[in-house]
């Protein structure tokens, strides 16, 4: 060698510099459409607002316990007139009460 570089070595070196230039476009490309696919905003401090509320779940837990099956479902009965007696008085109709979850339980077969 003769202290210049050959034709071929200048063309290896210019076809890394081209995909080391076009990956990192690549690359910096994809970050950018990464970091606009996740905005969120984060709120520090104290703000108060009143809101009326036009729905509330109260889940309220009812529990009868009988040795006869019978008297047992009447307790629960009572106990949910009750509780819905207790809403009609506060204002909260009992058409916008419902029951979900229902569940008997036997404790000498369900040790």
């Amino acid at each position: 060698m003769n202290g210049a570089p050959s034709g071929s070595l200048v063309a290896g070196a210019a076809v890394v510099a081209v995909g080391l230039a076009a990956g990192g476009a690549l690359k910096g490309a994809g970050l950018s459409r990464a970091r606009l696919a996740h905005r969120s905003v984060t709120v520090k401090g104290i703000s108060e607002r009143d809101v009326r509320a036009d729905t509330g779940i109260w889940p309220l837990r009812i529990v009868a316990a009988d040795n006869d099956l019978g008297q047992a479902n009447r307790q629960l009965a009572a106990s949910q007139e009750k509780a819905r007696s207790f809403l009609d008085r506060q204002g909260i109709p009992s058409t916008d009460a419902a029951v979900q979850g229902f569940r008997v339980a036997d404790a000498f077969a369900d040790p």
